[in-house]
């Protein structure tokens, strides 16, 4: 244990901070809850109809009985349960990719088509001029497949994107492993049973969500390895190995997923206000950051001509779309914040990336006061709503095509059911992590860091895609998972016992 290094006094900043996570989580479960798909569609089940939120209820209900159960026999505190689920979770996974055989859509459709095409002819769609930030991803799924190419094993596209769809769900165990042992060795053996169980039941959405190799994907197990490599860090392991380890993780984060930067900041600012970080210390820090970006991103490039990219400053000056875009999709009041036919197009109502640019923000400024502040509001309830929102048709629709097999007449079924349980836990997970908050305020306990960092960084992730981009319901996964891990951090679901 590290409790000296992880536990802290409560302070004036911590208390801030404990604040924006109270404030933040209560926010988001009020919207979830409000005009979230628990109250969106009637399910009647046997003639007797019902909002999925009532489901819901019950299942969380059943969830504290099941931790209730658990801590009474304490079987919360055994080495057999933690093998168990482990188990479970990862037969759930295999099954998910196995049998399911999700195929990507849109844009991880794109990078997987555009990976596998390299490996027969080095020439890209114009697709990548208009989103260059999809490139990296296009190079790290050859790389990634390139040693299942060089064994024969991969015939046609259908097989590619199948072992695409391996890797990514193959991510997803080596996070939850990762975020599993970080909580062992943060909390012990009753932490890492509670985190167990509630990835257990989210297992079955998260796979789905993992099933398209995509830079959310690799941005989530990169960012999980920053933190696990952090957590040895502050022991003093091996301090120059983890470091660069350290590093490298967070710029590939970076690099995947730019917004991610968003976790580093955050553990910057803990660094300096909490852990009191020399200043000088702390931009040294940021500067080997800036290079190991800087180097990562320079061999990506050089990789990246060498199988067969090559820059146009033609054909992106005719077809990449200015940031603005992702603004005014972000303020669609049409749309719950996300992209649709009449924000398409105004964003291709001009030629140019330029004239896009000046026509979007005049456009954009006209709207938004227009609407004025109380539907910008509702907007940003909405917006969190549909980010946390398994189970709309857009969630649905989603994932619902299959690898080189007919669609199964059940799989709206079988999503929402599994949606259920996904929702179950997520509100079991928001209330022991507003429970906590509301402690921590409220008592003279210490402060957790790492209950602190990973709920902030929640925080931040969800207040990015309300106010400033479109929302989609794989945006929040890296938030959830997040959550997920804070939540066993919590002390509500464990006891006081011997741990076998």
């Amino acid at each position: 244990m590290m409790n000296g290094m992880l536990e802290r006094e409560k302070t004036i900043w911590s208390q801030v901070l404990t604040w924006i996570v109270l404030i933040g989580l209560t926010i988001v479960t009020l919207s979830i809850v409000t005009v979230g798909n628990w109250f969106q569609e009637n399910i009647s089940i046997n003639k007797l109809v019902l909002h999925p939120g009532i489901y819901v209820l019950i299942l969380s209900l059943l969830v504290f009985g099941i931790f209730t159960l658990l801590k009474k026999t304490q079987l919360i505190a055994t080495k057999s349960l933690s093998i168990i689920l482990l188990i479970a979770i990862v037969a759930v996974v295999i099954w998910t990719v196995v049998f399911l055989r999700i195929a990507p859509v849109f844009d991880g459709a794109v990078v997987s088509d555009q990976a596998y095409q390299l490996f027969n002819s080095p020439q890209w769609e114009d697709y990548f001029y208009q989103f260059p930030n999809n490139i990296n991803i296009v190079t790290i799924t050859y790389l990634l497949a390139k040693p299942w190419m060089s064994l024969h094993l991969i015939h046609n596209l259908q097989d590619f994107q199948l072992l695409s769809n391996a890797i990514s769900n193959v991510l997803l165990i080596l996070t939850i492993f990762m975020l599993a042992d970080l909580v062992k060795k943060v909390r012990g053996r009753q932490a890492l049973n509670v985190f167990l169980v509630l990835t257990l039941l989210m297992s079955p959405m998260l796979a789905v969500f993992f099933s398209e190799l995509y830079t959310q994907q690799i941005a989530i197990v990169a960012m999980t390895a920053s933190f696990f490599v952090l957590n040895r860090l502050v022991q003093g392991e091996h301090k120059y190995l983890n470091g660069l380890l350290f590093l490298f993780f967070s710029a590939m984060t970076i690099l995947a997923r730019p917004n991610m930067f968003l976790p580093y900041l955050i553990i910057a600012g803990l660094a300096l206000f909490v852990y009191r970080l020399k200043v000088l210390k702390l931009i040294l820090w940021c500067l080997m950051m800036f290079v190991m970006i800087g180097a990562l991103k320079g061999a990506m490039n050089i990789y990246t001509q060498h199988i067969g990219y090559r820059s146009n400053p033609a054909l992106t000056k005719q077809y990449e779309l200015p940031v603005s875009a992702w603004f005014l999709t972000a303020y669609n009041y049409q749309g719950d914040g996300r992209n649709s036919a009449q924000t398409n197009a105004i964003i291709f109502h001009e030629p140019t990336k330029a004239s896009k640019d000046a026509y979007i923000k005049d456009y954009l400024i006209k709207t938004v006061k227009q609407e004025g502040m109380g539907n910008t509001l509702n907007l940003y309830r909405k917006k969190t709503a549909v980010l946390y929102g398994w189970t709309s048709e857009y969630s649905m629709g989603y994932f619902s095509g299959r690898i080189g097999q007919a669609k199964l007449s059940w799989y709206n079924n079988y999503v929402r059911s599994i949606a259920w349980l996904a929702d179950s836990a997520l509100f079991v997970i928001l209330c022991a992590n507003l429970a906590y908050a509301v402690k921590l305020i409220r008592g003279k306990i210490t402060v957790n860091i790492p209950w602190l960092l990973l709920n902030l960084t929640a925080i931040a992730l969800t207040a990015f895609y309300v106010l400033l981009w479109e929302v989609q319901e794989s945006y929040a996964i890296p938030a959830i998972i997040l959550l997920l891990a804070a939540s066993a951090f919590t002390p509500f679901f464990q006891k006081r016992v011997t741990e076998n």
